[in-house]
């Protein structure tokens, strides 16, 4: 394991950081019960993602997942006073749907894969982290600005609602040529930037000669659910105004100051020439990296669990492994990414 990677979270296992940190973040003290169990619990996770760093890829999802659900208690204990070790609910809060039935497809159908929210550890820790992150945005001079959006109450939790293994890889930017191998098609990531003005929000998507089906450019604004009061027009790209050949899709959205956060989509790398826009999920979540990632940890952990069949198969390149270049890559970058998200979410 990278030791950059742990660096930031290994404070935790301090009883004095923690009482410190505990009192800012509650003003009240920390008592030495509760301590034991945060400290705890971030001690198991540093020892489960160390085991990963030797542990063959056979078994390296089920420890990243216990690891990740490790991480996911310390942090419920540490931002919901409430909460104590006896009080989490014993259970993920997730379960699989129809997998065995998804399966019989062959591994071609793992990115089908299903589960849905129950009562347990997933809701737990939304509840107790939130779901806000910090993005950023190009301002008028296209000097890149940062902000922190709160995407509000995640549906998935409370609507019976499903999500499939691909519904959240096919939203990971940095896995979107993985993926799009995977299916022989495109994501749902899009190349564009976002510009905040002093009269409005506008969203360039890049048009070019893959991409400039008008029905498939239709289909790919509804997915955003823009309000109505949005304006579509065919632009310059904004960064390079003198080039006819780059031409965008500019969806406009008045507004001033504060509220025009409420409208940005997720959205990254924004100081690059074009950045990556993320479509809402089916139901209409915007679900922060960090939730993607413990769902996705989860699928992965319990398919390696109990289909260990499938899951070496699809490691030793048998008849539909396909999909297998961006699992695995999934695979590493929960390892690497999600114990750097937790840090930004309690510090």
């Amino acid at each position: 394991m990278d030791k950059s990677t742990w660096d930031p979270l290994l404070k935790f296992e301090s009883r004095d950081y923690l009482a410190r940190h505990y009192q800012r973040l509650h003003s009240r003290s920390l008592s030495a019960s509760k301590a034991h169990q945060i400290g705890a619990c971030f001690t198991q996770a540093r020892e489960y993602f160390t085991s990963t760093f030797s542990a063959s890829a056979v078994v390296k999802p089920l420890l990243l997942y216990y690891g990740v659900a490790s991480l996911c208690r310390a942090a419920t204990l540490l931002k919901d006073a409430r909460k104590t070790e006896s009080s989490l609910t014993p259970a993920h809060g997730l379960t699989t749907c129809e997998w065995t039935s998804i399966l019989s497809e062959g591994n071609t159908a793992i990115l089908e894969l299903k589960v849905r929210a129950s009562k347990g550890l997933f809701k737990e820790f939304v509840n107790a982290i939130g779901n806000s992150q910090s993005f950023t945005w190009l301002n008028e001079s296209n000097s890149t600005g940062h902000f922190r959006k709160d995407f509000g109450e995640i549906s998935f939790i409370s609507d019976n609602s499903e999500l499939t293994l691909g519904d959240l890889l096919s939203r990971e930017h940095d896995l979107h040529s993985e993926y799009n191998i995977a299916i022989d098609g495109e994501g749902n990531v899009d190349l564009g930037l976002i510009v905040a003005g002093g009269s409005s929000l506008k969203i360039y998507f890049a048009i070019s000669d893959r991409n400039n089906d008008p029905k498939k450019i239709e289909e790919m604004l509804r997915q955003y659910k823009f309000p109505e009061i949005v304006k579509y027009s065919v632009q310059p790209h904004p960064k390079f105004g003198q080039i006819p050949q780059l031409k965008t899709m500019c969806a406009e959205i008045p507004g001033k100051g504060e509220e025009l956060k409420f409208y940005a989509p997720l959205a990254y790398a924004q100081d690059r020439d074009f950045g990556w826009i993320v479509r809402p999920l089916p139901n209409g979540d915007n679900l922060i990296d960090i939730h993607r990632m413990a769902i996705e940890a989860y699928i992965l952990g319990m398919f390696s669990r109990y289909y260990p069949a499938r899951w070496v198969s699809l490691l030793t390149g048998e008849t539909g492994d396909i999909a297998r270049t961006v699992v695995i890559n999934a695979v590493a970058r929960i390892e690497t990414q999600f114990p750097r998200q937790l840090s930004e979410h309690i510090l």
